[in-house]
Order: structure tokens, then sequence, then C-alpha cells
């Protein structure tokens, strides 16, 4: 059955809200479901991810995180998450490393715009 790019947009765009509203599991399901359709999105995988964290899947939230992290999709917001998924799942040290490492990046982040701001005020 071909979807349409609208069709996985609206599909998408119902998942965020059900994850917004709190209904984590029904989001789990139409973010499962987009990944079948388009395995290649990353937003689908990190929807996944937040959908499985959400709703007590916390093995399972872990699973996706490292494929988004195979697929080189790391920033601020996946270590945070990660982090989240790992403290409760009662490992720790990991959690700190993961935190750790979502501060330095919106850190460095921060500096880095507070140099070009600098530049463009010039």
């Amino acid at each position: 059955m071909a979807v349409s790019a609208r069709e996985t947009q609206v599909l998408s765009q119902l998942a965020y809200l059900y994850l917004l509203q709190g209904y984590p599991e029904r989001a789990l399901v139409v973010y499962a479901s987009l990944r079948a359709l388009e395995p290649r999105v990353v937003q689908h995988l990190r929807g996944l991810a937040l959908a499985c964290s959400r709703s007590g899947q916390h093995e399972k939230a872990l699973a996706a995180l490292d494929q988004l992290a195979l697929q080189g999709a790391v920033d601020g917001p996946f270590y945070s998450l990660r982090a989240r998924v790992l403290t409760d799942l009662g490992r720790l040290p990991e959690a700190r490393a993961a935190m750790r490492t979502c501060v330095q990046l919106k850190t460095s982040v921060a500096a880095s715009s507070t140099v070009s701001n600098r530049g463009a005020r010039s």
C-alpha cells in the first residue's frame, strides 16, 4: 500500500499530538507504523524513542536511541533523552555521562552563537 508524503506528514503530526496530550502508547503505534513505511526518516525514530520512554518501555527506547547513534543523529536532545532513559533503567553512571555530554554540547553551541553574534554586530 503506497502512502503519499502528505499522509505520512499527517501521521507524524498525529503521533506528535498524541505525545503532547499524554498518550504515548498511541504515539508509539503511529511512530512504529511510520518507521515501517519510511525506515530512513530520523524524525520517526526520534519520536519512537520518546514514545517508548514515556510509555515505560525503556529498553525499547534505548534500542531506538542506539539506532539513532548509528545513523549519526546525535545532538543535545538525543543525550538528554538518553540520560533520562538510562536513569529510568537505573544505569546512573551512564546517565551522568550522557547528561555531561548534553551540557557540553549546549555550552559549545551557546558559546559559538555568542561569537557569531559578536561578529555580526561588527
